[in-house]
């Protein structure tokens, strides 16, 4: 492969990084702006213990590797709601009615704790029912998430938030990247530009090095040649 056609394969590799990242960060904000008012997710079935502490309980839990194989007393589930909308959301914005905001599973849970410390200043309370779980707040700030711990006897195929309020039909599930870019768009954007940045001079750099590595040794062939033709040269000028 010579060195014309090695250039033109850096180009075209640069180029399609730059198109691929572009179309990367074209995605994360159509994502952005079509992100849902209220998100969450949820992390089951991991192994835990509970142990009492001067009358307080505590819940320690952690997933079961082939590296760990201890097998825990019960399973914990996180409940992971934020706000990712564009204000902050009063708990009388969701339905009382029909449609109100809860927790399901598909097997009987116990709600161990609610962790508020991404959200302190909201006052939250939960009411369980047959095994439902409704929530109810004052208010949720842009941004703040609430965590609720749940333990169970058996693992879980899922446990889910439902509900609707003011000019939002549902609650939407999303991984955790994703709800992450939805409350931090600007850092979204130098990730994505700075990674395009290091792939690119990276091929540049990887690319130009081959490329001078090769001129090099076809120069030295070359120079190597014109010495044997001078030498030739001057060995058939002594005959």
């Amino acid at each position: 492969m010579n060195i014309k056609i090695k250039l033109q394969l850096q180009k075209l590799v640069i180029f399609f990084i730059g198109t691929l990242v572009g179309g990367i960060v074209g995605w994360g904000i159509t994502t952005y702006m079509d992100r849902p008012d209220i998100s969450y997710y949820a992390k089951l079935n991991q192994h835990a213990t509970v142990r009492t502490e001067n009358s307080k309980r505590i819940l320690t839990s952690w997933y079961r590797t082939r590296r760990n194989l201890k097998r825990g007393e019960i399973y914990s589930s996180s409940v992971y709601l934020r706000n990712t909308g564009n204000h902050a959301y009063k708990g009388e914005d969701f339905s009382k009615g029909k449609n109100p905001l809860r927790i399901e599973s598909d097997k009987p849970i116990t709600l161990f704790t609610i962790n508020d410390k991404q959200n302190p200043e909201t006052t939250v309370s939960i009411t369980d029912k047959n095994g439902i779980y409704y929530i109810d707040f004052d208010f949720i700030n842009y941004g703040k998430s609430i965590n609720f711990v749940f333990i169970h006897s058996q693992p879980v195929k899922y446990i889910q938030v439902k509900g609707a309020g003011v000019n939002f039909p549902s609650i939407k599930e999303k991984i955790p990247f994703t709800i992450w870019m939805y409350t931090h768009p600007l850092w979204t954007l130098i990730s994505f530009l700075l990674l395009a940045l290091l792939l690119i001079y990276w091929v540049d750099y990887t690319y130009s090095t081959k490329i001078e590595q090769e001129h090099n040794k076809q120069l030295a062939e070359l120079v190597k040649l014109q010495n044997e033709l001078k030498s030739r040269a001057k060995k058939h000028a002594k005959k």
